[in-house]
């Protein structure tokens, strides 16, 4: 069988969440991966991420962040352009957004750079959602260090779009409060305030789905 069949099948059998057909679609997918090593015919592609993760989501979403986590770095790794459409993308952040570990946070930060600094991802796969995302994941873990990480995430974006950069994809409202989330777990209460404040400025400046709540 090649990739499209094989992507039927596991299409089918994820349209059931049970464990029994989750364990049935991880199987199918190692046997892809160990068969592309020698026939890309048989190599997974974001068809098949997007089946196997959406299964996996309902009933082991860490598992899910895992195989996120793997295909994303894969994906770095090789040099390829990615051939990811706006819905792969959004399914492999939102695995990863789910999960409480630091490494799948991170993880979601890295390839967004990756993805916002190279010329092998089509053009308009990325957005200001999308973006939410990566902010979202750092929100939900309770590393030492998130705060510092999503404030540095989101404080460069804003810098770029400050300095003119005008391709610049900013978080919407959604995302600048989960980045408010990860700072009041770290008691940064002055971070918390400045950021607010930069909301403030932005929206002013009629940057679209930022302002913040009035309360």
């Amino acid at each position: 069988p090649d990739t499209i069949t094989y992507n039927i099948v596991i299409g089918k059998l994820a349209k059931s969440g049970t464990k029994q057909n989750a364990k049935k679609v991880m199987k199918l997918l190692m046997s892809m991966e160990k068969a592309a090593l020698s026939n890309e015919a048989k190599a997974p592609d974001i068809i098949t991420y997007t089946s196997v993760l959406r299964i996996l989501e309902k009933v082991d979403p860490l598992q899910a962040a895992d195989v996120a986590s793997c295909y994303l770095q894969r994906a770095m790794s090789n040099g390829e352009k990615m051939q990811v459409d706006r819905l792969g993308l959004q399914t492999l952040l939102m695995a990863l957004s789910r999960s409480p570990k630091f490494d799948h946070a991170m993880m979601a930060s890295i390839v967004w750079v990756w993805m916002e600094n190279s010329n092998k991802v089509e053009h308009g796969v990325l957005d200001s959602g999308l973006c939410d995302l990566v902010l979202i994941a750092f929100s939900k873990t309770n590393d030492a260090k998130t705060a510092g990480k999503a404030l540095s995430f989101l404080s460069e974006r804003v810098s770029r779009y400050k300095e003119g950069d005008k391709t610049i994809i900013l978080p919407t409202v959604v995302g600048f409060s989960a980045a408010l989330v990860s700072l009041a777990k770290a008691n940064r209460i002055d971070d918390s305030l400045r950021l607010l404040e930069i909301m403030k400025v932005l929206s002013k400046n009629g940057v679209p789905n930022i302002k913040p709540d009035d309360g």
